[in-house]
């Protein structure tokens, strides 16, 4: 089918009773810091912690309507899996979900208690695939695409609904990119209401197909890891593509230390947790990636459904990036009371020291010196930039080491 309007506006009529209208909070701190209005849409809130809801319950409620079917099937490991089995569940209609070997433990048994049958199976997402596609063909089930199905984008599209009623007034729209199928949905809706509404995509640094096609780049990127799994797609679906060739506005990217940043800010100062994917419109605004932001700007809020077991790391790593845990390596005479002097510092610059030691035998060393190294809690940069200036006029050899 040609997608339309028309196809949104239907999906949020079928779709109503599975899916709930989330939130459009403003924040306060980002509209000071970018300087104009910012809202936040918290999708990370929506049923099963993701956006993905919307599109799988859209697909399989017209499934549903056209019957003769024993199920449906998917092959994910994340959000999309959660949203099949809890729509499937909803609709009385049976699912089966094939996820990688090493899926989080967390995701196969939320996806389980949804209602799905989990099948462990294949070390990536295209062996998931291909034994996915044998079962609906064994059973004859219908595959549901994360991304490249026309029910999909529509139900996906019904985010963008939302945001012109919350906010008629908008200007901008900032959206993570993987598979395309939210910011088709998006620009679908939106685009066909209030065409000069600016749409800005955003992906990750080393995985970001789109970015590189739109700005004619060729792509060198490599299969990466990152936190933000839930967007890091080597190939974009065709349908998605076709609409985001004909509408998206602008596209940036932003590396693992920034998207990083954000979800410890979404933590933080938004009180919203919040996964990989979605941080990244957060770390595009906190890092002032968007040229001429100006006006009523939309971040979205993509998923929450972020490990538990990794949040402490994130925790740990956006303080580093924020120079708020900072590692120094200081160099300082060997004699009695220059440790002392060196904690002092510390202690007078309002700095917490949280771990210290000392080494006066390295073959780097200069004779009769010690090298230290510590890691401190610190309130910014500023105050850091500080701490590394008063110490400096000891004097001690200061070196900041941005490592864990």
């Amino acid at each position: 089918m040609e997608l339309g309007l028309s196809h949104i506006k239907k999906a949020r009529n079928d779709i109503v009773q599975i899916i709930k209208k989330t939130g459009l909070e403003q924040s306060n701190t980002l509209s000071e810091l970018c300087e104009t209005s910012i809202y936040l849409k918290t999708e990370n809130l929506q049923k099963t912690g993701s956006f993905k809801i919307r599109g799988a319950a859209n697909k399989i409620y017209n499934l549903k309507e056209k019957g003769g079917l024993s199920g449906v099937v998917a092959a994910s490991a994340g959000n999309h899996a959660q949203g099949v089995a809890y729509a499937s569940s909803k609709y009385g209609m049976p699912s089966v979900i094939v996820m990688p070997e090493g899926a989080p433990i967390v995701k196969a048994t939320a996806t389980r208690q949804y209602g799905a049958e989990v099948i462990i199976k294949g070390k990536n997402y295209d062996q998931c695939y291909e034994i996915a596609k044998d079962i609906c063909k064994k059973d004859k089930k219908e595959y549901v695409h994360a991304f490249d199905d026309p029910y999909v984008i529509a139900g996906q599209g019904t985010v963008g609904l939302e945001l012109l009623e919350q906010l008629p007034s908008l200007d901008n729209i900032i959206i993570p990119m993987g598979g395309g199928g939210l910011i088709a949905g998006v620009l679908l809706a939106v685009k066909e209401l209030k065409p000069k509404v600016r749409v800005i995509g955003v992906q990750i640094q080393g995985s970001s197909p789109i970015y590189n096609k739109m700005k004619k780049i060729k792509s060198d990127d490599k299969q990466i890891k990152s936190m933000a799994d839930g967007i890091m797609v080597n190939k974009p679906g065709q349908l998605p593509m076709a609409i985001i060739d004909k509408y998206l506005d602008d596209a940036i990217t932003v590396t693992e230390e920034e998207i990083t940043r954000g979800t410890l800010f979404g933590l933080e100062r938004c009180k919203l947790v919040i996964e990989g994917a979605a941080a990244t419109t957060l770390s595009a605004l906190l890092y002032n990636k968007i040229s001429n932001l100006k006006g009523k700007t939309v971040a979205v809020l993509t998923g929450g459904n972020i490990d538990i077991n990794v949040i402490s790391s994130i925790i740990q790593r956006g303080l580093v990036e924020a120079n708020r845990v900072a590692f120094l390596e200081v160099v300082l005479a060997d004699v009695p009371g220059e440790l002392n002097k060196l904690l002092l510092n510390f202690a007078q610059s309002k700095a917490n020291v949280i771990k210290i030691s000392h080494n006066r035998l390295s073959s780097d060393v200069p004779l009769n010196h010690a090298k230290v190294n510590v890691c401190i809690e610190t309130r910014s940069k500023t105050h850091l930039q500080e701490i590394v200036q008063t110490l400096k006029k000891e004097p001690f050899y200061v070196k900041f080491k941005n490592n864990i």
